[in-house]
């Protein structure tokens, strides 16, 4: 009988060491993202991001278009540009350098970003997915979106973000601003 009830615990301590790390990341202080880090001059763009192209009195080459997943994106007379990793200002000057070889005297290019990628949620979550990302989004309104968290949910909240290393994991409050692309991993309740 006591092998039983000592391999239920062993079963249920693995399950709890399978939806929590073993050690938690450091928490990431409340704060505002610097809204400069997603202006057209700094923001590195990638897939999933939605630019708008407009040359002045050139209708036929003003565009609206996503960010491929392979981070390219196809321009009309251009052809295949490679767009992710780059500023909008550098691909703004790339698409004016490019027509001005043949195609326009002195175009006028403009690139904005219409729509960031969207951020992720996961996890103890009512409604997991992708979400729309918007300039000054915190955890706690990205999950009022997902439609907040399940009765199995821990206080945990975890935030990925990929990062110039690689993918960086920590533990956040819920008024931690996002940026576009993070993912929000919602812990489980241990009972």
């Amino acid at each position: 009988m006591s092998r039983v009830i000592l391999g239920i615990l062993f079963v249920c301590a693995l399950a709890a060491c399978a939806t929590e790390p073993t050690s938690d990341p450091e928490i990431v202080a409340p704060s505002s993202v610097d809204v400069s880090r997603l202006s057209p001059q700094v923001y590195l763009l990638s897939a999933g991001d939605v630019l708008r192209i407009e040359v002045y009195r050139e209708p036929d080459l003003s565009i609206t278009q996503k960010i491929e997943p392979d981070g390219e994106m196809s321009y009309p007379l251009l052809g295949r540009i490679q767009v992710a990793g780059r500023t909008a200002s550098l691909v703004e000057r790339e698409i004016r350098t490019k027509l001005s070889r043949g195609y326009l005297v002195d175009p006028d290019v403009r690139v904005s970003i219409v729509e960031f990628k969207p951020i992720y949620i996961d996890g103890q979550i009512k409604a997991p997915g992708e979400y729309a990302y918007k300039i000054g989004l915190t955890v706690q309104q990205a999950i009022t979106r997902a439609g907040g968290p399940t009765q199995f949910a821990s206080e945990r909240v975890y935030l990925q973000r990929s990062g110039q290393g690689g993918d960086d994991r920590f533990r956040v409050t819920r008024d931690t601003q996002l940026l576009p692309g993070d993912i929000i991993i919602i812990g489980e309740r241990m009972f």
